[in-house]
């Protein structure tokens, strides 16, 4: 079984950091422009704007310099709101950094008054291929639940739309909005070795949000997280970390703890919008403590198929505040489980009284066509603590 350690993650990168990016970008690192391999070399917040917008070469390597940065623009020059100035990014290109030495922060005005914070750090869109490395991105603040002509009310971190996004090594913490700290919409995301934390989405995915939540891409776009640490994320309704929504997502190997949902899936809640030939993949992750109303650790609906393999689930809660079907460690509406293998459920628990309803959960009738090998201590409270599924 894979563990990870927050802390340990964290030092190894401060560790390892600035041996790669001398390996990367050579044995000497200087101001301005290599125009050889294409790569740039920063230490400021207009240097990077600068070298973002600058159309000279494509594929380029922008690498920041130990320091904060902050957007100085917006997408649209003639936008003169303070709060709309973000990194926007319309071309491929890697953004390297030196971990939590480098910051994209969208702390502006007074630090203690979150709502003047920068809505979207940073902005990719334009069919782009981004990857983000080695950084922290943080202090993004979208408090509005409706969007206005011509802007995005998700991705308070990283909104991107109709691109591609890895995000290798960063940190993303303290954002703000109405779904993910990072969102994407028609976009393949690739999350590894990352660390989200206290991020609040106060309607979705408090860490990450994807898909098609404002009808905008009929499905397209993936998701790929591996590695990863979620700790104390917070959404208003759906996936206290992650919330996905029509396309297929592969979440393995990471950590999720203290995330919290008001409504469906504490750690993740995926929704696959009638879409059957969807699939989900979720193996060789921990859950522990995450809580919802429904799916203390996972909620999955609407019809995809989905494996659940090789994971901990551990003291995670359902309180069930609706009267119907809880699942301290998951539960499914309309969902299909392909493969349940390996899994150590322990102390998960429903707090409904044993006399709710609950339909063909795990205590009296399989849910799956291939159940094997789960280990299950301490069910919970109830004797639907554990899974159900309708």
């Amino acid at each position: 079984m894979f563990k990870i350690n927050q802390s340990s993650l964290l030092t190894t990168t401060s560790l390892v950091l600035a041996v790669e990016v001398m390996l990367f970008s050579g044995t000497a690192i200087a101001h301005g422009r290599d125009h050889n391999a294409c790569r740039i070399v920063v230490s400021s917040s207009s240097q990077l704007n600068d070298s973002i917008t600058n159309q000279a070469c494509e594929n380029k390597v922008i690498i920041l310099l130990p320091g904060v940065y902050k957007p100085t623009a917006a997408v649209d020059a003639a936008d003169v709101e303070p709060r709309n100035k973000t990194f926007a990014i319309k071309y491929n290109m890697k953004l390297m950094g030196f971990g939590h030495f480098t910051k994209l922060s969208g702390e502006r005005g007074n630090p203690s008054l979150a709502e003047d914070n920068i809505r979207h750090v940073v902005t990719i869109n334009n069919l782009s291929n981004v990857t983000l490395s080695l950084m922290t991105i943080q202090g993004g603040y979208e408090e509005r639940y409706n969007p206005p002509a011509n802007h995005e009310i998700q991705g308070a971190g990283v909104i991107a739309q109709f691109s591609k996004l890895t995000l290798n090594r960063v940190v993303v913490l303290d954002n703000y909005c109405r779904g993910g700290a990072v969102a994407g919409q028609g976009t393949d995301l690739v999350v590894k070795k990352s660390i989200f934390k206290n991020n609040v989405g106060f309607l979705q995915g408090g860490a990450i949000s994807v898909g098609d939540n404002d009808g905008l891409n009929s499905g397209e776009g993936s998701l790929l997280v591996s590695d990863s640490v979620f700790v104390d994320n917070t959404s208003g309704s759906l996936g206290g970390a992650i919330e996905a929504y029509r396309l297929d997502s592969t979440i393995r190997d990471s950590y999720f703890s203290g995330n919290t949902a008001v409504y469906l899936g504490g750690a993740i809640s995926l929704f696959a919008g009638g879409y059957q030939e969807l699939h989900n993949t979720i193996e060789g992750n921990i859950f522990k403590n995450n809580s919802a109303v429904l799916g203390g650790a996972i909620g999955l609906a609407n019809q995809a198929t989905t494996t659940i393999n090789r994971n901990e689930f551990i003291n995670n809660t359902a309180t069930g505040e609706f009267g119907t079907h809880a699942g301290g460690a998951i539960v499914m509406f309309g969902s299909y489980v392909e493969q349940m293998d390996g899994n150590y459920f322990d102390s998960n628990s429903s707090i409904l009284p044993e006399a709710a309803q609950h339909i063909q959960c795990l205590s009296s009738a399989v849910i799956a066509d291939d159940i094997t090998d789960n280990v299950f201590i301490n069910p919970g409270i109830s004797p639907y603590g554990v899974l159900c599924s309708f």
